[in-house]
């Protein structure tokens, strides 16, 4: 279901991109972005830049969990 951890989980892929550069999840085609998305968890911000805190890295990777439960529950949560 969509709630507020959808935008969460957004903001955290908006976040990812804005800190490394990439997209959490760069595939060769749609399909398998998809799957990635779904299935794959997303590489660690700082394995992409050093300089990114180690607790910035952590708000992003909670933002993208996978499971919403895990996620913030808010915006105002996060």
């Amino acid at each position: 279901s969509v709630d507020a951890r959808t935008d969460v989980y957004s903001l955290g892929a908006s976040l990812f991109a804005l800190l490394t550069g990439r997209r959490p999840f760069e595939r060769r085609s749609l399909v398998e972005t998809l799957h990635a998305v779904i299935h794959d968890p997303p590489p660690f911000p700082r394995a992409l830049d050093a300089t990114i805190s180690r607790g910035l890295e952590a708000v992003v990777l909670t933002c993208l969990k996978k499971a919403p439960a895990e996620r913030y529950p808010s915006m105002r949560a996060l």
